[in-house]
C-alpha cells in the first residue's frame, strides 16, 4: 500500500513538473504562406510604417525615443508570424504622415483617411463617453 502511495506522489509530482513545463514555453503562431508570399517577403527589404506621435496607447515614443503601443504590437506581431520586417517612424503632424513615402500607415483613424485609402478591418474598437460637471460649461470643452 505503501509503494502504490509513494508512485502515485511521484506521478503526480511528474504530472505538475511536466506541467509548468509546457505552459511556461511560448507558443508562437505560423502563417501558412504560398510559396509567392513567402518569396515576396524573402526578397523584400523594410516596410516603411509610419504613423502620428502622442496617441498612447496606440503609438508614441517613450522617454528613450522608442517607438511603443498597441499598433506597433499588432505589426510586430505580423512579422513574428510572417517574417515580414517593419521599420517604423512617427511623426507629429497628419501632412508629414502623408508626405513621409511611407508603404503603410499604421493605426490610423477612419476619420483621417483619405478617400481611396485601403484599410484593414479596425484590430481596436472603442467607445467615447464624456463626463461634463454641471458647473462646465459644455459649449467651452
Amino acid at each position: 500500500m505503501k509503494k502504490v502511495k509513494m508512485m502515485t506522489v511521484k506521478i503526480a509530482m511528474t504530472a505538475v513538473f511536466l506541467s509548468v513545463i509546457f505552459w511556461s514555453y511560448p507558443v508562437k503562431a505560423h502563417v501558412m504562406l504560398t510559396k509567392e508570399e513567402q518569396d515576396y517577403i524573402d526578397g523584400r527589404s523594410d516596410i516603411k510604417a509610419v504613423s502620428l506621435d502622442g496617441a498612447a496607447p496606440l503609438q508614441y515614443k517613450d522617454e528613450n525615443g522608442q517607438i511603443k503601443g498597441i499598433s506597433k504590437e499588432v505589426l510586430d506581431l505580423i512579422s513574428d508570424m510572417t517574417g515580414l520586417k517593419f521599420k517604423f517612424q512617427l511623426y507629429d503632424s497628419v501632412d508629414e504622415v502623408y508626405n513621409s513615402g511611407a508603404d503603410i500607415i499604421f493605426g490610423i483613424p477612419y476619420n483621417y483617411a483619405t478617400e481611396n485609402m485601403a484599410m484593414s478591418k479596425p484590430f481596436l474598437k472603442t467607445e467615447t463617453i464624456l463626463y461634463i460637471n454641471s458647473s462646465v460649461d459644455p459649449n467651452n470643452l
